[in-house]
């Protein structure tokens, strides 16, 4: 027979992997990365807090994602999360596949992710402490762990106003590049949220979306995004080191360089 303080701890510990207040739609837009993919839902399925829902959005040139969605779909109904997919029939454009995802949210939270990234197991229930301990909060991501750069090349970005590290700041400079926080140890306001872990409440979407003008790999689309809620509401995205992960920049799946560069053109 359990005492009273293991049914409490039993209680406690299944309230924490559904958040009673606030419900996480997760939105992964996806391009020809499947084994990426795979690693990045295990460690969505994993979270302490888990999401309402998962929606893949795929670009993809074959049906390999579809066939993966199909194949884990049951596996993440048993955790009481619904793994959704929908093939994007307009153009192949990481802005427009946000925008199909938002579309096709219900919850109360939009949390996009990149195709190649890796939470740690707390990384939502982090992003909704956020959100409960700053009310003003209208946008929150998470701290990529493997973002790295020597002194010597952080100087010679920050001179010719580059993206570069800085310390406890997340701007958006002249040149429209951006400084990301380095070691950081606490949650700070910031001027815009990286494409790679983003998440925003629902309402924001009344008024904003991803500019679909912006193609393929939509260079900036979440700069572009986030800065403009940032001038309209001052004070209101914020970074929390607490929610952790890691971004592989997978080459599977990106433009060649040369078409890159003339989308930063």
């Amino acid at each position: 027979m359990r005492t009273k303080s293991a049914i409490k701890r039993v209680e406690n510990e299944n309230s924490s992997l559904y958040d009673n207040e606030m419900q996480v739609s997760v939105i992964i837009p996806t391009y020809n990365r499947l084994k990426n993919l795979k690693e990045t839902l295990n460690s969505v399925i994993v979270q302490t807090t888990l999401p309402k829902e998962i929606i893949i959005v795929d670009d993809s040139d074959d049906d390999k994602i579809k066939n993966l969605i199909e194949y884990k779909k049951s596996k993440f109904e048993k955790r009481r999360t619904l793994l959704k997919y929908i093939r994007n029939k307009k153009d192949k454009s990481l802005a427009i596949a946000r925008n199909i995802g938002i579309e096709n949210a219900t919850g109360d939270i939009i949390l996009f992710l990149d195709d190649d990234v890796i939470l740690d197991k707390n990384y939502i229930k982090e992003i909704l402490r956020v959100y409960k301990e700053y009310p003003k909060a209208l946008g929150v991501q998470g701290y990529i762990t493997n973002i790295n750069l020597s002194k010597f090349w952080n100087k010679i970005a920050k001179m010719f106003f580059f993206s570069y590290l800085e310390k406890d700041k997340g701007r958006v400079l002249s040149s429209t590049n951006t400084t990301y926080p380095h070691s950081l140890d606490k949650v700070i306001s910031c001027q815009w949220l990286s494409g790679s872990n983003h998440s925003y409440k629902r309402k924001v979407f009344q008024s904003f979306k991803f500019d679909e003008n912006l193609k393929r790999y939509s260079y900036k689309e979440d700069v572009d995004l986030s800065y403009s809620i940032y001038k309209r509401y001052p004070n209101s995205l914020f970074i929390t080191p607490y929610a952790r992960l890691i971004h592989k920049l997978s080459d599977k799946g990106r433009l060649p360089n040369k078409i890159l560069i003339y989308m930063k053109d």
